[in-house]
């Protein structure tokens, strides 16, 4: 059995994929639920607007091909010109002497906008080592690169905002201010090997700054 919670029709069919993936029962149950709050604003909510209306369909087969172009059709339409906000088709455009602008198109396109979110290197597997040796640096020439590289491995990104709360508190620290301004590093005990990051008073935060 498979509980999701409203979302795109992608997003549902994503879901209904894990049930009964082992194919050891004839048939598997998925249910959907409309939670407390709807999606944040944006393309989560835009996507679980365009699938309760596909939804409130009786007698269908909700996942077949044909609905999903009906579902992308609408999404798709309600977004209009916001598909290219940053004009990149513009740029693949070739010009008057036939050039195009592949390195500004490059650099305008993210599927995930990282603007507002902030490195952080939790605590687990070699990270500490990694950590200590970094803090004990004087000059940042003198670091090596694999170790940078290294904490790499351990380094989550974060909303500004919740990274901005857990730095007031306490909760994350610089590793070392004077050589490495802005390497923040985990402080207490706000991250787990097996759920990941524990912030502190959730409910404060809104989901959209919980989204990456």
């Amino acid at each position: 059995v498979v509980y999701r919670a409203l979302a795109g029709l992608d997003s549902i069919a994503q879901a209904a994929g894990r049930c009964n993936r082992e194919g050891l029962l004839a048939l598997g149950k998925v249910i959907l639920f409309i939670p407390p709050k709807p999606s944040p604003a944006g393309h989560l909510r835009q996507a679980e607007e365009c699938a309760r209306i596909l939804l409130q369909e009786d007698n269908i087969d909700h996942l077949s091909p044909e609905r999903f172009t009906k579902f992308f059709q609408n999404l798709y339409w309600l977004k209009g010109k916001n598909l290219d906000r940053h004009k990149i088709l513009d740029d693949l455009q070739p010009n008057h002497e036939l050039g195009i602008y592949f390195k500004r198109a490059a650099a305008n396109f993210k599927i995930i906008d990282d603007s507002a979110y902030l490195p952080l290197s939790v605590r687990y597997g070699e990270s500490p080592k990694v950590r200590e040796m970094l803090r004990q640096k004087k000059d940042k020439q003198a670091v090596e690169r694999y170790l940078l590289r290294k904490l790499q491995r351990f380094t989550i990104n974060i909303h500004k905002s919740v990274h901005n709360k857990l730095a007031t508190n306490g909760e994350i620290v610089e590793i070392n201010s004077e050589v490495f301004p802005g390497l923040f590093v985990q402080k207490t005990e706000i991250y787990s090997e097996k759920v990941g990051l524990l912030i502190p008073d959730l409910l404060s935060y809104r989901s959209e700054e919980l989204i990456g």
